[in-house]
């Protein structure tokens, strides 16, 4: 099973303290925005951004990563339909 409906704000905020870079307050909440708060979109962001082994990554360069993800999850899905 998965759960792919919105959690709630506080209970998203919990999932992302488990992630270091995505804890980051400025990056927390463009996390945050991306996913409406859906943990399974969550997931599939932490295994982009882990593909990348980014460790270090500024806010200018983290909105790049959301980007190409966003594009990326666009296509999967009309892919899907």
């Amino acid at each position: 099973m998965i759960y792919i409906s919105l959690l709630e704000d506080n209970v998203f905020d919990m999932l992302l303290e488990a992630h270091p870079l995505l804890k980051k307050p400025g990056i927390k909440e463009k996390v945050k925005k991306a996913t409406n708060c859906i943990p399974h979109k969550l997931m599939y962001l932490i295994g982009y951004v882990n593909k990348l082994n980014a460790s270090i990554i500024d806010i200018n360069f983290f909105q790049q990563i959301l980007n190409e993800f966003e594009d990326k999850w666009t296509d999967q899905i009309f892919n899907i339909t």
